[in-house]
């Protein structure tokens, strides 16, 4: 009465392939993921089915989820290394290319012990393509396509012409208009202002400027008047100078 997960393993051509299915971020294996062999688990997966003829590859193996929630795009990223058993995770930081082109640079935020999350936002359908950067060691690219389902779109269904309807009503437009409909209709929007009350301020406020002006000229202009010293009148008698006696 149990349904088990399968794990299985075969050489294929010159290399070895191993398959496990179910996941391995906690979505469905959440008791798993707390076992304290975990990430052992994994490493030695990986390893088993690297090339053993070359070199220690500085590769670090992962595993990366994708859902949406709402309106919101969710990165979940599992990091299989034995060094984040005893060392903080350095940091990790995604470069993010959405639908239409556009970049942008998200962070991964520790959820557990080797797993991480990261969200873009506002999420929309199309192609995501995301560039993971470990510490110094950058991860193989990673291509997500989100469908309209995701969104609320319900392809195979028809139009919703009551809906178009609606729209083009309250919008004065018209549901698949011929071409000529569309040349020959042009819409000019029109709006008044009123000029009045401003022209009115514009024109008090010249009237004062000018006033200033003119009695700054005014006052140049003026002459400036000048005090006399005066001079001390001499005593004089009823018919002539006075005389003194000796």
């Amino acid at each position: 009465d149990k349904v088990f997960p399968i794990l299985a393993s075969w050489n294929y051509g010159n290399g070895k392939v191993v398959v496990y299915t179910s996941d391995a971020n906690g979505r469905w294996s959440n008791l798993w993921v707390r076992w304290a062999g975990f990430s052992r688990f994994w490493t030695q997966a990986i390893e088993s089915i690297k090339d053993k003829g070359g070199t220690k590859s500085t590769d670090v193996d992962f595993d990366i989820r994708y859902r949406v929630q709402g309106k919101t795009l969710v990165f979940d990223l599992s990091i299989f290394d034995e060094k984040l058993r005893t060392q903080l995770p350095p940091k990790i930081l995604g470069d993010v290319e959405e639908p239409g082109g556009e970049k942008k640079q998200i962070l991964f935020r520790a959820v557990k012990k080797g797993r991480f999350e990261a969200r873009v936002e506002p999420a929309r359908p199309g192609d995501y393509k995301l560039n993971v950067t470990y510490g110094t060691t950058k991860l193989p690219p990673v291509a997500v396509t989100l469908e309209g389902e995701l969104f609320g779109e319900s392809p195979g269904k028809g139009l919703n012409g009551a809906l178009l309807e609606e729209l083009a009503y309250q919008t004065g437009g018209k549901v698949n208009p011929k071409p000529e409909e569309v040349i020959q209709e042009k819409k000019v929007s029109q709006e008044r202002t009123r000029l009045f009350p401003p022209l009115l301020l514009l024109a008090a406020a010249l009237l004062l400027i000018e006033a200033f002006i003119r009695e700054r000229r005014i006052f140049a202009r003026s002459p400036k008047v000048r005090e006399l010293p005066v001079k001390p009148r001499r005593e004089q008698g009823q018919y002539g100078p006075k005389k003194r006696a000796a």
